[in-house]
């Protein structure tokens, strides 16, 4: 068990690191966990300026990590086995509050996201379109599944 300020809000595991989780919260802060250790690897307060809506790390591409809000924002992080993210880039989609994110399981950099912008509520956008993100991801070597292990994982 970890103590947490404020609610949790969003959870996902590191599908590349079976151990680690990420916890976003009602407050908007990031707790990076190793689920063999008693206390949270890091933290990052105010993440965002509210709660965390969505929350993806890359099963395909190393270190990236989205994170999404209802302060309007989309993030973008990057991290390391046990290291505090760095903040990539933030982006608004005009979408208002986002509820929701997903990372494209055949296209490493592709997100759909969704807010409660009546006029503009969805959105898929390439992650590549954004420079410093080309840049920062774009020599990684991307992790990729066979059919037969997909198969397998069925």
């Amino acid at each position: 068990m970890w103590l947490i300020s404020g609610e949790c809000e969003k959870v996902a595991w590191n599908p590349l690191l079976p151990f680690m989780f990420i916890v976003g919260t009602s407050n908007g802060n990031l707790y990076g966990c190793d689920s063999r250790q008693e206390t949270p690897m890091w933290t990052i307060s105010e993440a965002h300026d509210k709660e965390v809506t969505g929350l993806n790390i890359s099963s395909q591409c190393p270190g990236l990590m989205l994170t999404a809000s209802a302060d309007e924002t989309v993030k973008i992080w990057d991290y390391s086995q046990g290291s505090e993210p760095t903040l990539v880039h933030e982006k608004n989609f005009d979408m208002n509050m986002v509820h929701c994110l997903e990372l494209c399981p055949d296209l490493p950099f592709v997100l759909a996201t969704g807010g409660d912008n009546k006029m503009n509520n969805f959105t898929v956008f390439d992650l590549q379109n954004i420079d410093h993100v080309r840049n920062i991801f774009g020599a990684r070597q991307l992790i990729t599944t066979t059919s037969s292990e997909n198969d397998e994982l069925q």
